[in-house]
């Protein structure tokens, strides 16, 4: 798929797509890159937005241009809680690679048209590859950091409802059989 006029990106990789109740948006939010992409290629988080699924937005950068895969795995997840204080709100996650690895997290509350500078979790040890931004009824965040991390036993869950297994991701055959011990 082509946009015109074209973009400043040359393509787009993980896409992830959250609907703003509060806002009537959609978002579909990309790991946006710039080609060639021999050994290094610049990337940028970003979040195009539409009213009705037929046209979007241009792409608005949730994390900036930077060089050499500095972001990955990016995740999208909107608050649509009726009763939420932080109803339309909309949360980005993903893994930044000029902070060591570290999960960080924007936020936008108008819709995706602007968002916040991305904030790191004050627990240091909170790096990986890739998370999942959930929202609560009661309108707290929770962002799940990838498999890996959650069998090494650094983590402990009050409630552990979902696991995602990236098998992609070094997650293989043991890590499932350690998720299956946790039931």
């Amino acid at each position: 798929v082509n946009s015109s006029p074209a973009g400043t990106y040359n393509r787009a990789s993980d896409p992830t797509v959250a609907y703003d109740a509060a806002h009537g948006k959609w978002l579909i939010s990309s790991l946006a890159l710039k080609e060639p992409c021999p050994s290094d290629c610049p990337s940028a988080v970003v979040v195009s937005t539409s009213s009705d699924g037929l046209s979007w937005s241009a792409p608005i950068e949730v994390a900036p241009f930077v060089g050499s895969f500095a972001h990955d795995k990016n995740w999208t997840v909107c608050d649509n809680g009726a009763s939420s204080p932080h109803r339309g709100t909309c949360y980005t996650s993903f893994s930044d690679f000029t902070a060591g690895r570290r999960i960080v997290t924007s936020s936008s509350t108008d819709g995706g048209q602007t968002w916040s500078v991305p904030v790191g979790s004050p627990d240091g040890a909170a790096t990986g590859l890739g998370a999942q931004p959930v929202v609560q009824p009661d309108g707290s965040l929770v962002v799940v950091i990838g498999t890996p991390r959650i069998v090494s036993g650094s983590i402990k869950f009050k409630y552990l409802g979902l696991v995602i297994i990236d098998e992609e991701q070094r997650c293989g055959v043991e890590h499932q059989e350690t998720l299956k011990q946790l039931r």
